[in-house]
């Protein structure tokens, strides 16, 4: 018998996506090339003063991520979605977690950001396939 603890193959490389955030509700799409669902790493980080309480839809799939937490300048607020953890820095701030841990669908994923502006996005995901 044949055992696959992980029923999926990953692209080699991890993919990235950046985004500006420059206004309260900023939406953006990314595309997840694979054919199977995949785990998002998503990170925020103030270019300018502290800001705080933000709210990222994945209106593809209609679930969100929001965080109360106030993210100072320099600071990364880092969503990892396939460890369901939320650090501050070095500090777990799951606490001012509300929302849902979700996966990119295959394909096109469309996003809306609401809350402070001056911020940048990352969004990394490794493609797989079923």
């Amino acid at each position: 018998d044949f055992v696959a603890d992980d029923p999926f193959w990953y692209a080699p490389t991890e993919s990235v996506s950046s985004v500006s955030i420059a206004a309260s509700t900023t939406t953006f799409s990314i595309v997840n090339t694979g054919t199977a669902k995949t785990p998002p790493r998503i990170e925020f980080q103030a270019v300018s003063n502290s800001r705080q309480h933000l709210k990222l839809t994945n209106t593809t799939i209609g679930l969100f991520i929001e965080s109360s937490s106030t993210v100072a300048s320099g600071t990364l607020l880092t969503f990892d979605h396939d460890a369901y953890t939320v650090t501050l820095g070095t500090s777990n701030a799951i606490g001012d977690f509300s929302g849902s841990f979700f996966l990119l669908e295959p394909g096109t994923n469309n996003f809306e950001y609401t809350g402070p502006s001056s911020l940048s996005a990352r969004v990394y995901w490794t493609p797989r396939y079923a």
